[in-house]
């Protein structure tokens, strides 16, 4: 089922109640990443396109591409953008993200990526089974991710990420593999008493050593 949320900032959303619909993550990682007016920017595993559409509202960004594997989804996404009437400043795109560098030259600015927080198994999953794509590295691990950013995000270019905290030693370790330094990093807690759950982490590519721990949330 259908409904239409609004994002209380002069936009709306269409979402699909038995797809995966977006969280405070997608909030969380568009008011931590920072944007020039003007830049590119590219948005892995977008799904429904709410962080793009965040970061029009926020930003003045030039020209976003949203990139999701899951055409259901990725229509969705392309819906949303003629809906808020930003479908001539953002592309969506229905692709595996390992497939970017085809067709996104070496020049963007800034990449974002809210990805599936959770490893697989292994296993067979339906094309329905959106929920489960969304949550679990099924179609892209984190070395796809970096693999991907890698190529396509220019020197100097940055990258916003938000992931599990329980994940970061693994998230450094193929970040740098992929010459992008983190810069960066915020610890998001449910309850400050216990451990963080959730990290934001920004990275530069080709960025000189120097990682800033930031007050967590």
């Amino acid at each position: 089922m259908e409904r239409v949320d609004d994002l209380q900032n002069g936009y709306k959303i269409i979402q699909e109640s038995e797809s995966f619909c977006f969280g405070t993550d997608a909030v969380l990682l568009s008011d931590f990443a920072e944007i020039r007016a003007g830049e590119s920017v590219v948005d892995l595993c977008s799904g429904n396109g709410i962080i793009p559409i965040l970061l029009m509202a926020k930003y003045m960004p030039g020209k976003i591409i949203s990139i999701e594997i899951q055409e259901n989804v990725a229509k969705l996404a392309k819906r949303n953008m003629e809906f808020n009437n930003i479908a001539d400043r953002v592309q969506v795109v229905c692709d595996d993200i390992k497939n970017a560098a085809k067709y996104i030259e070496k020049t963007v600015d800034v990449v974002v990526c809210n990805p599936p927080y959770t490893s697989w198994g292994g296993g067979y999953v339906s094309e329905a089974d959106a929920k489960m794509i969304a949550r679990h590295e099924i179609y892209c691990t984190l070395n796809d991710i970096f693999s991907c950013v890698s190529k396509i995000l220019k020197f100097g270019g940055r990258f916003y990420i938000i992931h599990k905290a329980k994940r970061l030693a693994e998230i450094i370790y193929t970040a740098k593999s992929y010459k992008l330094e983190p810069k960066e990093v915020q610890f998001i807690h449910g309850n400050t008493e216990k451990n963080a759950k959730l990290l934001l982490m920004s990275f530069v590519l080709g960025g000189n050593s120097g990682l800033a721990v930031l007050p967590p949330k």
